[in-house]
């Protein structure tokens, strides 16, 4: 039962690290004006890409801020952690509810 606790603490360990990284990512950039913020890191803000790419600031993954189509604020390592966090997280629980089913299925004698 060890090792089952153990890994039930490593995926909420991954959890929140994924949501410390979502948070980090959802609200990068200096101010909540986009075209502010664009400025502030000395990029130039598209308003036409903007406003034909109007979703993708509000996606809830992948996490991107674009100002024009070669400038995101959302840094470039946030999503790939996201995925590894989760995918982390989701191999833990898989593992941690896996491992006392199948000890019991090996050691029930069958019928």
């Amino acid at each position: 039962m060890r090792t089952s606790g153990r890994l039930i603490a490593a995926a909420a360990l991954c959890t929140l690290g994924a949501a410390a990284t979502w948070f980090i990512g959802i609200f990068s950039g200096s101010s909540t004006d986009p075209k502010e913020s664009c400025h502030a890191v000395g990029a130039t803000y598209d308003e036409a890409y903007r406003a034909t790419h109007w979703r993708e600031p509000s996606r809830f993954f992948p996490l991107h801020n674009r100002c024009n189509a070669d400038h995101d604020l959302v840094a470039p390592w946030i999503n790939p952690t996201l995925a590894l966090l989760t995918l982390l997280a989701a191999t833990c629980l898989a593992v941690a509810i896996g491992r006392p089913i199948l000890r019991r299925l090996v050691r029930s004698p069958e019928g």
